[in-house]
């Protein structure tokens, strides 16, 4: 069975090759998804709303690249100030040159959907 299902937690696949970084379609899927949650969370009592999980085998590299070209796309961050906080907060995040050079690149070669999460 599924595990997150039993605990009532839905669950998305966004898969790409490992070691390497993520292609347009999933950093747009990605986007969609973060999109639908934002509209269908309710706030708890204390106000704050529902949390994402996002994670690949060992939640470095591949989660890294995703979430940088999200937290870039969503706040301006550029690519080496987003590598600097990663890896100062999730030692070893971002881990082939490919991916620092599509982080440190994005935007000026690629973006997500235009207004992500505006």
């Amino acid at each position: 069975g599924n595990y997150f299902s039993s605990w009532g937690i839905q669950q998305e696949a966004l898969q790409f090759e490992d070691a390497t970084v993520p292609p347009a379609h999933v950093t747009e899927q990605l986007c969609k998804l973060l999109e639908e949650v934002q509209k269908d969370v309710q706030p708890s009592p204390n106000g704050r709303g529902g949390s994402i999980v996002v994670h690949c085998t060992a939640g470095l590299g591949r989660t890294g690249s995703l979430l940088g070209a999200l937290a870039m796309e969503m706040t301006g961050i550029g690519g080496g100030p987003w590598l600097g906080w990663v890896r100062m907060y999730r030692p070893g995040s971002v881990q082939t040159l490919q991916q620092e050079r599509f982080l440190k690149t994005f935007g000026e070669t690629s973006r997500i959907t235009p207004g992500c999460m505006a």
